[in-house]
């Protein structure tokens, strides 16, 4: 599981990642300078510096984020996840989000939450942040029973994997239907079949 990282040179940690969500919901976990700026990656990967549960974090992909420091400040990167990442409510790439002292990041739509305690990176006024992404992290909706609700809140994955398997049901019902109306074509051919012969054996009787 994630080990807690060492305090930076002058004995306080550089950064401290809380966990808000997830199977380590509640943790905290500090690093030091060096950490930072060599990168802390985050993931269920037995070499990630914060790991989550392999067996229970199924939403936080092997290599999910990388969070480094460099001279421009703070950044945190997408490593190629599955379900994306976040901060502060815009989109991660490779390229990375700049964060600041009470940054939340989340590793996918429905993975964990993190909140980022980064003395001495204020956070600037709103005016100089970038905007928004329009593709932020929805909130969580409600527990339901309902399928309804399974799909709407079901990973981009999954819901794939429910659109393939209806469109194979669908597949497969057609042909079943089809199938069906060839039988009954063929039965009625075949009861007509029998009546021309019927008819023309009691003509022939008749005569």
């Amino acid at each position: 599981m994630a080990q807690t990282g060492s305090a930076s040179d002058n004995g306080q940690p550089r950064i401290i990642v809380e966990v808000q969500t997830s199977s380590l919901a509640g943790k905290r976990f500090a690093y030091a300078v060096r950490d930072l700026r060599r990168g802390l990656m985050v993931g269920r990967a037995p070499d990630c510096n914060l790991r989550f549960d392999p067996n229970r974090d199924l939403k936080v992909s092997g290599h999910h984020a990388l969070i480094v420091e460099t001279r421009d400040g703070v950044f945190v990167r997408d490593q190629g996840s599955a379900n994306g990442l976040w901060a502060d409510g815009i989109r991660a790439t490779t390229a990375g989000v700049r964060v600041y002292d009470g940054s939340e990041v989340s590793l996918g739509q429905e993975g964990a939450l993190l909140r980022l305690i980064i003395p001495g990176e204020e956070r600037p006024p709103a005016s100089q942040l970038p905007a928004p992404s329009t593709a932020a992290q929805p909130k969580p909706a409600a527990r339901s029973d309902s399928l309804t609700a399974i799909v709407g809140n079901a990973g981009d994955k999954t819901r794939q994997l429910i659109s393939e398997v209806a469109s194979r049901l669908e597949a497969r019902g057609e042909r079943r239907r089809a199938t069906l109306v060839t039988m009954v074509i063929a039965l009625l051919m075949l009861v007509g079949a029998i009546g021309a012969i019927a008819a023309w054996y009691f003509q022939q009787q008749t005569t």
